[in-house]
């Protein structure tokens, strides 16, 4: 007749080695399991863990980095439109002194040059959201001396007019492109600000 033992007597006696080993012999296989769990832990986290979390640390340094050009391309573009309003401004009030036409049509040149240099340097770092409403802030640039042109009368050449004249359409455009800058520039801002989750924002009107 075969004996019946219970589960409970069943491990009791698998493990009653485990009474009758000696303390050192038991310390030195705790220690040895301690350290074989300890070394798989740190060979997962070395081939799992470490390498996904430096992915998103890159990550992380991209984006934050991103930001930084987004926010420097912006001021840059602030600042060239500063230039050309500042052309429109009594230099009395601290707008840009200048001695003829000619002088204030390169100083548009210069500025929408490096409008096209700004444009580009954000669609090399800039995401795909940012590329349309980067090239309106750009046409802007286009766009104000192609109605002072209009407002002058100009085809090719610089027209024969009166330095006062020439101030008056030149204050008058700048108020007129005033809202397509605030606008194509609210856009951009906008696009950026869209691409980390950020609500969108309203610029205050130009002054």
């Amino acid at each position: 007749m075969s004996e019946t033992i219970t589960v409970c007597e069943s491990i009791c006696r698998d493990f009653s080695w485990i009474w009758f080993a000696d303390p050192k012999v038991l310390q030195a296989g705790m220690t040895l399991f301690a350290a074989a769990v300890a070394s798989c832990t740190a060979l997962y986290i070395a081939q799992r863990v470490y390498p996904k979390q430096k992915e998103v640390d890159r990550k992380n340094e991209i984006s934050k980095d991103r930001r930084l050009r987004y926010y420097e391309i912006c001021a840059e573009f602030k600042a060239l439109d500063s230039r050309l309003v500042s052309l429109g401004r009594d230099p009395r009030l601290g707008g840009t002194p200048w001695q003829s036409i000619e002088e204030v049509f390169r100083e548009i040149g210069d500025v929408r040059r490096e409008a096209d240099a700004l444009f580009l340097r954000l669609l090399l770092v800039g995401g795909a959201g940012v590329e349309v409403p980067g090239a309106r802030v750009q046409s802007y640039f286009y766009e104000f001396p192609k109605q002072l042109k209009a407002k002058l009368r100009i085809d090719g050449e610089i027209a024969d007019i009166s330095r006062s004249d020439f101030e008056l359409h030149l204050s008058s455009i700048v108020s007129e492109t005033a809202e397509m800058w605030r606008s194509s520039l609210n856009d951009l801002v906008n696009a950026m600000r869209a691409e980390y989750g950020e609500p969108p924002i309203e610029l205050s009107a130009p002054e």
